[in-house]
């Protein structure tokens, strides 16, 4: 059995003014009403940058599946979630570029060329979709 969770760690920036008070202390931080949500850099509370955002991933495993990575990680001398993480980016990278190429036989690529290299002339409707474009945005 395998329970997946992702949560987000967020970072939230001090709303503190020079009178060292939060606008809504009764609120508290609220995500929609922080000050300062613009380009320029934040400080922590101790003066550093923030660190980069990062998330969180829960896994639930039987003993089986967690021996078995645990064994895989030990043979490449990673830690489990360093080895976990790199195999799910991983077979993430092959899904996506799998599912995202456009695989054609012959006759379909030649079609596909001849219709980008020489395409049909316009017809009626587009002829007629063009002259309202600029009878409505040309000519205002």
């Amino acid at each position: 059995m395998l329970s997946i969770t992702v949560r987000q760690r967020m970072w939230s920036p001090s709303l503190l003014g020079r009178t060292g008070r939060t606008p809504l202390t009764a609120y508290g931080d609220l995500p929609y009403t922080m000050a300062g949500r613009g380009d320029r850099m934040r400080q922590t509370a101790k003066g550093r940058p923030p660190t980069a955002k990062t998330y969180r991933f829960d896994a639930r495993l039987n003993e089986a599946q967690k021996l078995l990575i645990q064994r895989a990680a030990d043979l490449q001398g990673r830690t489990m979630t360093d080895f976990v993480l790199h195999s799910a980016e991983t077979a993430a990278e092959h899904a996506i570029e799998r599912y995202s190429m456009l695989i054609l036989t012959a006759r379909e690529t030649e079609a596909f060329a001849d219709a980008i290299l020489r395409p049909a002339p316009p017809r009626a409707v587009l002829r007629k979709a063009v002259r309202e474009y600029r009878r409505k945005m040309i000519q205002r």
